[in-house]
């Protein structure tokens, strides 16, 4: 009875242990992992050329700004001295 249940044990081991993912399904996960981590930075780089982009413009507009409040300045500075 002993050796009966222990090749029983024995047997319903193996079969789990056998029943785990196959090379393929391992390369396979593998790489759908490194495909998500590749997706993730791709859009942490894509979300930083965005702001990269949005910064550049706002520093264009705010340098325009400054050369129009300059060019108001020295407008309303003539404007005073010739009145």
């Amino acid at each position: 009875m002993k050796k009966t249940l222990s090749v029983l044990v024995l047997g319903g081991v193996l079969a789990i242990a056998a029943c785990g993912p196959s090379e393929a399904e391992r390369k396979a996960a593998e790489q759908k992992r490194l495909d998500s981590i590749a997706a993730v930075e791709k859009g942490k780089l894509d979300s930083l050329a965005a702001l990269a982009a949005e910064a550049a413009a706002q520093a264009a507009a705010a340098e325009a700004a400054v050369k129009e409040a300059k060019e108001d300045l020295i407008y309303k500075i003539t404007d005073q001295r010739l009145n």
